[in-house]
């Protein structure tokens, strides 16, 4: 009876061992900025993974800020502002920062976030984040605006130098009028070409 036991216990605390790092003698790339690779980072060297950075893309500035800077130098003509990504929240941010300008001087200025990581980020801004769609898509957020009365309105959209039409198309069709701003482009981090090989190799 006793060995019987002890037979059955030992596959069990074999397999709680190894579930605590499934990931133990594999090795993890991560693609992403560096900037944003942390917490995906550390939870995956918490499941035994060693972990290597290689960043293969990087946010850079759009090549003239001069469409951003006009529509904030007017954000009282704004009924909203639209953000579909964190690297757009902080791009935004630091270019407001650099103006003297705060997207909260327009008090009747209301903000849409794509989702719920970049509303967070809205938030600790100090922001304030007024709508997110149920799911967090393009086609969604533009029908949440929708929804929320933006026909008729003005809305600002700093994003990407190059993204999808599908937001503009639904907003513009529903009767908004919509301003888009790059605030970063996506671009290749020369540096990281032959290090990636290498890592790959």
């Amino acid at each position: 009876g006793n060995l019987g036991q002890c037979w059955h216990r030992n596959p069990l605390m074999g397999r709680s061992m190894t579930s605590t790092a499934p990931l133990q003698n594999k090795t993890v790339l991560i693609t992403r900025d560096a900037s944003q690779a942390g917490s995906l980072k550390d939870k995956l060297q918490n499941l035994g993974a060693r972990v290597l950075s290689v960043p293969t893309i990087k946010i850079d500035d759009p090549p003239d800020w001069g469409l951003f800077d006009q529509a904030a130098s007017q954000l009282n003509t704004f009924s909203w502002v639209v953000f579909t990504s964190i690297n757009a929240v902080l791009k935004t941010q630091t270019r407001l920062q650099h103006l003297g300008i705060s997207l909260r001087d327009s008090a009747d200025l209301k903000i849409a976030s794509i989702g719920d990581q970049t509303a967070k980020l809205i938030d600790s801004i100090g922001w304030n984040t007024d709508l997110i769609p149920k799911t967090f898509q393009s086609e969604d957020l533009g029908d949440a605006l929708i929804s929320a009365g933006v026909a008729g309105q003005n809305v600002w959209l700093p994003r990407a130098m190059t993204a999808r039409p599908v937001l503009i198309d639904r907003l513009e069709d529903a009767g908004a009028v919509v301003t888009v701003t790059p605030v970063y482009q996506n671009a290749i981090p020369m540096e990281n070409r032959s290090l990636l090989r290498d890592t790959l190799d």
